[in-house]
């Protein structure tokens, strides 16, 4: 006769212990790839500030690259919303234009700005 010690020994612990390992590898996995995106995240915002003061320089031809990678990052995926919002905002305020109906700034706008004044070191 089979009695209930028998069934937690052989059926119930087992389950229970491929559960647990289940369940830690699972918080594991999911820890490591918030932090993962936490990391990116961060790079972004670092990526945006060197943009930002690359598109405030003097030269034109410089300044022009940092309102293009401006305009890159806008609409990178590690951009939420908010950071999208907020590089189009530094865009506006660089380039003295606001961003298009779509909300991305023009490429091609930018490269005029900085074309027609020429860099501004000369």
């Amino acid at each position: 006769m089979v009695t209930w010690v028998d069934v937690v020994g052989t059926v119930v612990l087992p389950g229970a212990a491929l559960l647990f390992a289940v369940v830690g590898v699972w918080t594991a996995w999911s820890s490591f790839k918030q932090r993962k995106e936490a990391d990116a995240r961060g790079h972004w915002w670092h990526r945006a500030r060197w943009a930002t003061e690359r598109a405030q320089d003097p030269r034109g031809s410089v300044a022009l690259l940092g309102v293009n990678i401006l305009r890159e990052l806008q609409t990178s995926e590690l951009a939420g919303d908010e950071e999208g919002r907020l590089a189009g905002v530094l865009w506006g305020a660089i380039t003295g234009f606001p961003a298009e109906p779509s909300g991305l700034p023009s490429t091609t706008l930018a490269y005029d700005i900085f074309e027609a004044g020429g860099d501004r070191d000369e």
